[in-house]
């Protein structure tokens, strides 16, 4: 496909616009497992080998849920299924990360450049997964539910680690502010397990969806 029909294709296809970009993240994330989980165990550091582990979760999830948008039908609806019990899954890892980061104090000191560059692509990540979640929430079909959760959870996700990196800069390492870490991170936990329920949940009216539409084909 040449770039020309590409970007057509970008500009008035909905889905294609969406699955585009869910998946250039993906070279990203593939790369940051790989450097987080072989520098985790060079060093011996749990916190680190988890987050590459939880961000080769994260790129699986995107790889499964793009191939079953692909395929479409059936497959579309067992693709879901697995990304939607990944996405619970990863929630017990960063919990467990969460606890490290409480009483190990594992997460990393960063420079405060790299903390302030990391606040600003958190909240253009939260604010591109709402405003994503909002404008695609008509088409719903199971791949775009569990892709738009996936995007929705990660950012939540990335404000737990910035806000980890904000406290070692300008907190005092105290009591009180590993505990509202904790707390946070708890809360993003639930979130991350809920959210793969509900989506398997509400397979059934997405399934009812793909029959009205293969129908109407």
């Amino acid at each position: 496909m040449t770039i020309p029909k590409v970007l057509e294709r970008y500009f008035s296809d909905q889905k294609y616009h969406f699955f585009l970009l869910f998946s250039v993240s993906i070279p990203v994330n593939i790369l940051y497992a790989l450097i987080k989980t072989i520098y985790g165990v060079v060093i011996n550091s749990h916190w680190i080998i988890e987050n590459g582990i939880y961000y080769i979760l994260l790129t699986m999830m995107r790889l499964i849920v793009i191939e079953g948008a692909k395929r479409g039908g059936k497959k579309e609806i067992v693709a879901t299924r697995i990304s939607s019990f990944i996405l619970s899954l990863s929630s017990v890892l960063y919990l467990f990360m969460v606890l490290e980061m409480y009483y190990n104090a594992s997460a990393p000191n960063y420079p405060g450049v790299i903390v302030y560059a990391a606040a600003l692509y958190s909240f253009v990540k939260v604010g591109t997964a709402i405003k994503g979640y909002i404008s695609i929430r008509n088409i719903k079909t199971p791949a775009i539910k569990v892709a738009n959760t996936v995007k929705v959870s990660h950012a939540f996700v990335s404000l737990i680690f910035l806000e980890s990196g904000m406290l070692n800069i300008f907190g005092s390492g105290g009591k009180d502010e590993r505990t509202l870490l904790l707390v946070s991170g708890i809360v993003v936990a639930i979130f991350l397990l809920f959210s793969g329920v509900a989506v398997c949940i509400n397979l059934k009216d997405s399934t009812s969806s793909i029959s009205k539409e293969t129908r109407k084909k």
